[in-house]
């Protein structure tokens, strides 16, 4: 027992410079515990920030473009069809000669000459595509 008993006065002696160490190394610990805690939630925060903002994005440019279908749909709605383009491409295609039964017709000619002198008229012809309506 008397071993013991002078370990335990060894260590009673020695113990309050090592205290100070061991409280020291216990508080790093504790820090750096609390340091990697922190460290995976804000890693873990900052994916689903990210993961967030990129699901935000992601649904701004889906109803973006969704807004923007809808206003083309509307518009094209409203809009009047034009066909210069599809004429003028008619037009460069067509037959040499389309058309020219309806110049040389005096009934047509005199109508013409008629609708100089009152207000204009508008001669509307009907077909299928491909059977000389177009001058």
């Amino acid at each position: 027992m008397l071993v013991l008993a002078d370990w335990m006065h060894v260590f009673d002696r020695l113990w309050p410079k090592h205290f100070a160490n061991v409280k020291e190394v216990g508080r790093h610990l504790g820090r750096l515990t609390r340091l990697m805690r922190t460290e995976i939630r804000l890693e873990h925060i900052q994916e689903e920030y990210e993961f967030r903002n990129h699901a935000m994005m992601t649904f701004k440019a889906q109803a973006a473009d969704i807004r923007r279908q809808e206003y083309y749909r509307i518009m094209t709605s409203f809009s009047p069809c034009t066909y210069d383009k599809t004429l003028y491409r008619l037009n460069l295609i067509r037959c040499q000669g389309t058309g020219n039964w309806l110049f040389q017709s005096q009934i047509f000619l005199d109508w013409m000459e008629e609708s100089r002198e009152e207000s204009r008229r508008i001669l509307w012809l009907k077909g299928i595509p491909g059977a000389g309506k177009h001058a």
